[in-house]
C-alpha cells in the first residue's frame, strides 16, 4: 500500500486499525523508532514508524496470526520539487537576511574601526600639542630665569655704580670744600 504523505499514511492506519493507539515508550526505545500499541486490554496490535513506512501489525483474533500490513510513504515527484523549492526560497530568504546582518556588522565594525583610528589620531595629535606647550613653557621658564638672574646682576651692578656714584660725590666735595 503507498500514501503520498506521512499524512494520508497515518489516515490509513486509522481506517485499519482495530482500536485506539498510544506511544509504547519502552518498546519505542528498544527497537530505536517510534512503536505504537492498541490501547485495548487483551488486543495484540501495534504500529511501527520506520519513518519511510508505517508498519501496521494486528493479530487475528480466533487464529492468533499476525498479519503486516506496511504502508509505504512515497511522494510525489512534483509535490517533492515544490516543497523542495519552497524549502530553498525559505532558506535563501533566511540566507540573505544573515548576510544583509552580517553586511551591516561589518559596515558597523568598519565605521567603529575608522572612530577610533580618528580618535587615535586626534589623542596623538592633542598628546604632540601637549608636548610642545610643555616643552615652550620649559623654555620660557628657563628664559625667565635668565632675565630674572640678568635683572640681579644689573640691580647689582646698578648698586654698585650708585654706590661708586656716591663716593665720587664725596671725592668731588671734599676736593671743592678742601681746597
Amino acid at each position: 500500500m503507498e500514501a503520498r504523505t506521512r499524512e494520508e499514511a497515518w489516515e490509513e492506519v486509522n481506517k485499519m486499525f482495530p482500536t485506539d493507539y498510544e506511544q509504547d515508550t519502552a518498546s519505542s526505545e528498544r527497537a530505536g523508532y517510534p512503536v505504537y500499541r492498541s490501547s485495548a486490554d487483551g488486543v495484540n496490535a501495534w504500529i511501527s514508524d520506520l519513518n519511510c513506512r508505517l508498519e501496521v501489525n494486528i493479530q487475528d483474533e480466533e487464529t492468533a496470526e499476525i498479519t503486516s500490513t506496511n504502508i509505504w510513504i512515497v511522494e510525489d515527484k512534483v509535490e517533492k520539487i515544490a516543497k523542495l523549492e519552497r524549502e530553498k526560497d525559505a532558506m535563501q530568504i533566511i540566507l540573505d537576511t544573515q548576510t544583509k546582518q552580517i553586511e551591516e556588522q561589518l559596515n558597523l565594525i568598519e565605521r567603529l574601526r575608522t572612530e577610533l583610528e580618528y580618535q587615535k589620531s586626534e589623542v596623538e595629535f592633542r598628546d604632540g600639542v601637549l608636548r610642545n606647550e610643555n616643552e615652550e613653557k620649559k623654555n620660557i621658564y628657563q628664559k625667565l630665569d635668565k632675565i630674572e638672574n640678568e635683572n640681579k646682576r644689573l640691580k647689582h651692578d646698578l648698586a654698585e655704580r650708585d654706590l661708586d656714584v656716591i663716593h665720587l660725590k664725596a671725592k668731588l666735595y671734599d676736593l671743592i670744600v678742601t681746597d
